[in-house]
């Protein structure tokens, strides 16, 4: 709220009658000059405004002028300068000042001009809304000061009344608000820019390499993640030690640089236990679940983990923890479904209870399927979701292939269907297939 120093609001519109701030010296000047303004800040905080000029005179009376002038609930800060040398100095120290009402001729007839391009080119200083007073237009013709001088307003001295300077200083200060706003919103927007690029950056340093994948010998598998617009932390991993080979794959709720981090944790775990020749599911998950809950709270992060761990040893996958569905496709492309271990974990929830398991018995050309929740909900113009149905086809369409020419045809028909306005999430799917 804006507050003045009138007490009639109708005086926001009144022009011949309101009172001259720089009329010719005479006896009728309302105003007396007092006492000289003190150099440099006053103690009071609020908008910085600097005023600019070698006459003292115009220093007291714009500040008696606006002693109770408030905008936005702050007060005015006055900063006063009475050469352009001084307001050069004044400035750098000050960059955060919102308006400086700037006398054109001080120590010289351009000095005001000179304080305006080194405001704007030398300090880049583009924030600060300057308005040009003058008690000499001639001197500083306003055509071309304002073709020529990035200043935002231009006043003759004999025609700034009080009103007009309330008027002045009011849509200088809105416009800061504004510039304050918009900084503050790209400034936030460059951040979570940056967030999104390193969770993008961190999801894909997780990822097993084709080399990785090729040595072991008993499965066929191929990977897919595609990093939603805003990244919700999907990942997966195969890896092998010793023989047993453990896939995970995993999903932690919301998006941005904390869910990628969650997502780090769990895979950073998952290898420290698998290469501790931890090979019980259960207390492998148990102890996964707890470490990552604990990192959780220590971040005071709102995050929940769906994740899902496979055993694979001699033909037989043991699934444990959690996973929507676990679509398991036989070498003729009869297509079975493992359903859901457990309920999805909240975020408050310490994530130990993950212990039920369930296991598969596989066959040479048998397989698996595992994904996100980004893949099946992945929605067309109409938003509707591409769905398990749909999945379950293309699946049942393209088996008998290598795993990683089913993984390549799903992606597609999933970028098909897909209207990639609506992309919310990642799209992540797995393909396993028994050699």
């Amino acid at each position: 709220m804006t507050n003045t120093p009138f007490d009639d609001d109708d005086l926001i519109f009144a022009d011949d009658n309101d009172d001259l701030l720089f009329a010719d010296d005479g006896p009728d000047d309302p105003f007396s000059p007092g006492q000289d303004a003190p150099p440099g800040t006053q103690p009071r905080q609020g908008w910085k405004v600097m005023i600019v000029d070698d006459e003292r005179e115009i220093h007291n009376i714009t500040q008696l002028s606006l002693t109770d002038f408030t905008f936005d609930d702050k007060p005015l800060t006055f900063i006063n300068a009475y050469s352009g040398r001084e307001a050069r100095e004044l400035i750098q120290t000050n960059p955060d000042t919102a308006l400086i009402l700037l006398d054109v001729v001080m120590e010289n007839d351009h000095a005001g001009l000179e304080v305006v391009k080194y405001i704007r080119e030398e300090l880049n200083n583009h924030f600060v809304r300057i308005v040009l007073r003058t008690g000499q237009p001639g001197q500083a013709p306003e055509e071309r000061v304002i073709v020529n001088y990035d200043i935002n307003d231009y006043k003759a001295k004999t025609e700034l009344t009080t009103q007009k300077l309330f008027t002045t200083v009011v849509t200088a200060l809105r416009a800061c608000n504004h510039l304050e706003t918009i900084e503050r919103l790209t400034a936030e927007k460059v951040r979570l820019e940056t967030e999104l690029a390193i969770a993008r950056q961190l999801q894909q340093m997780l990822l097993p390499t084709d080399e990785e994948l090729r040595q072991i010998e008993a499965l066929d598998i191929a990977g897919y993640i595609e990093p939603g617009p805003q990244v919700s932390g999907d990942y997966y991993d195969v890896l092998q030690h010793n023989g047993q080979v453990k896939i995970g794959i995993g999903d932690v709720s919301g998006y941005g640089l904390e869910s990628g981090v969650v997502t780090l944790m769990a895979q950073m775990g998952v290898r420290t236990l698998l290469t501790s020749d931890e090979t019980d599911p259960t207390r492998f998950l148990s102890i996964l679940s707890q470490t990552v809950y604990a990192n959780v709270q220590r971040m005071r992060a709102n995050k929940s983990l769906n994740l899902a761990l496979l055993d694979y040893q001699s033909g037989r996958l043991t699934l444990s923890g959690q996973h929507n569905q676990l679509i398991v496709v036989r070498k003729d492309g009869k297509i079975d479904t493992l359903e859901n271990l457990t309920n999805p974990s909240g975020a408050n929830s310490r994530l130990a209870n993950l212990t039920a398991t369930a296991s598969v018995q596989l066959q040479p050309g048998d397989g698996v399927i595992l994904y996100t929740h980004g893949l099946i909900q992945a929605a067309n113009k109409g938003s509707e979701p591409y769905g398990l149905d749909r999945l379950h086809r293309a699946i049942g369409r393209h088996w008998g292939q290598s795993a990683q020419a089913v993984k390549q045809a799903v992606v597609e028909e999933v970028h098909q269907f897909l209207d990639p306005e609506k992309m919310r999430d990642d799209l992540t799917l797995v393909v396993v297939i028994q050699k």
